[in-house]
């Protein structure tokens, strides 16, 4: 784990070799066996495909909603996960498995604030997990390289203040993400969630690059497109991908 915050954003954690290659394999063959769909954001379409478990956040009612139970699979891997992270056994709620093809990627975001601690176990291949938070005018930038069988943990200010992306992918990389909940933000909570882009009260210009930015299929950003080019008098959205 990081000792030195200079090292990576306070409350970034991170170990190699958290798994051997026998159960990353294992792992890696039971996602891709999964009924993955593309990741859906509202009307759009991510290029990642997913299946999400315990919870899910659901874009058009704004909303957490039930899952498909945490899989038998998944839950010696999770104790393994809160074991390290020390928190309590079964404190992870939500699970979320994610398969990257070959040029696929996620852009700026923060996870959603009905889920508290956020921990992700990288399998497959490396990925440069990048991390971002405003500086007045400028931007504080760090790169952590994600190996395969590798955890990180996000707490305080990196899952609170730092957003994170991960830039298109040299060869296909499979992950679990693992999550805990936030006392007020957690199930059945109806509140209207600022973090989505294309939920917020934000112009339509700063929503649609925000969504342009998180990673949507081709046909989907040119949707996009062609409606700020009709809400926008420069006919154009910026695209922060950098």
């Amino acid at each position: 784990m990081f000792a030195d915050p200079q090292e990576g954003p306070t409350g970034l954690h991170y170990t190699d070799d958290f798994i051997d290659h026998a159960a990353e394999q294992d792992l890696i063959g039971r996602i891709a066996a999964l009924p993955l769909q593309r990741f859906q954001f509202g009307a759009f379409e991510g290029n990642r495909r997913v299946a999400s478990f315990g919870y899910r956040y659901d874009y058009t009612l704004q909303r957490l909603a039930e899952a498909d139970p945490i899989p038998d699979w998944v839950r010696p891997v999770a104790r393994q996960v809160e074991a390290w992270a020390g928190l309590p056994e079964a404190g992870v709620r939500q699970v979320l498995c994610t398969e990257y093809e070959v040029g696929v990627g996620i852009g700026w975001h923060r996870d959603k604030p009905h889920f508290d601690k956020v921990l992700g176990l990288s399998l497959g291949s490396p990925c440069a997990f990048r991390f971002r938070r405003r500086n007045g005018a400028k931007w504080e930038r760090h790169t952590l390289t994600a190996l395969p069988r590798s955890l990180y943990m996000m707490d305080g200010e990196a899952r609170s203040q730092w957003e994170h992306s991960i830039p298109p992918v040299a060869a296909r990389r499979y992950s679990i993400t693992f999550r805990t909940m936030s006392g007020p933000d957690g199930p059945g909570q109806n509140k209207r969630c600022e973090n989505n882009p294309m939920h917020s009260r934000k112009p339509f210009q700063a929503r649609a690059s925000a969504a342009l930015d998180n990673g949507l299929t081709d046909r989907d950003k040119r949707r996009l497109r062609i409606q700020g080019a009709a809400n926008s008098p420069q006919g154009r959205l910026t695209n922060e991908m950098n």
